[in-house]
């Protein structure tokens, strides 16, 4: 999987950032497609290396607490598992533009896009990923408060940029145990920078820190 959001032009070509996330797999295709898959919240939050990434040995330690609790797949691959548990299909209310995930009674990321279709086209990587690590916590519900609570957190962390190309800009921030990463499309002198993508996670969450 990519290890961070990118904006690549029309037409260009760029060599991105990935990690494995199937440890087993070592043949197969040279080419890969672009799906909609995310990894859980518990694979994304691997430590990271000295580059900023996640540090590949951790992903696949993380991965590998799956494989022990739901059984091997043949590679230990993070998709199969996200196949293994479907999720189920949550509706979007007109001109949603993010969601909040709770776990276990507790809230544990929010996904916002710049626009709409963002999230239309997000949505179900972001619940399935979810609800693969919602599998190990008490099937306890997330209180409204705790959502905005989580909004209010956000909203004051001054985001900054991170090294990148134009036309998109990384962004990254941290206060405690919240992290966030994100994306920016740069525009031009005539059109202001707009967010593409953020991601927002507690890393403090339990079912972070039982990875």
């Amino acid at each position: 999987m990519l290890a961070v959001s990118t904006l690549v032009p029309a037409g260009a070509t760029r060599v991105l950032p990935a990690r494995c996330v199937e440890q087993g797999r070592w043949h197969g295709p040279g080419r890969q497609r672009a799906t909609r898959q995310r990894a859980a919240y518990s694979v994304y939050a691997a430590r990271r290396a000295a580059d900023g990434l996640a540090d590949q040995a951790d992903v696949w330690q993380r991965i590998g607490r799956f494989e022990n609790r739901y059984g091997h797949t043949p590679s230990a691959s993070m998709t199969d598992h996200l196949h293994r548990l479907p999720a189920p299909s949550l509706p979007l209310l007109d001109g949603q533009r993010g969601v909040i995930i709770g776990i276990g009674g507790q809230v544990v990321a929010a996904e916002i896009f710049g626009r709409t279709h963002g999230l239309v086209s997000r949505s179900e990587g972001i619940i399935a990923a979810a609800w693969l690590d919602a599998q190990q916590a008490p099937p306890v519900a997330t209180p409204a408060e705790q959502a905005r609570a989580f909004v209010r957190r956000i909203g004051p962390i001054p985001l900054r940029p991170a090294a990148g190309e134009s036309p998109g800009r990384r962004l990254v921030a941290g206060r405690g145990a919240l992290t966030l990463n994100g994306l920016a499309y740069e525009g031009s002198a005539t059109e202001p920078s707009t967010l593409v993508h953020l991601t927002a996670l507690d890393t403090a969450h339990p079912c972070v820190l039982a990875a």
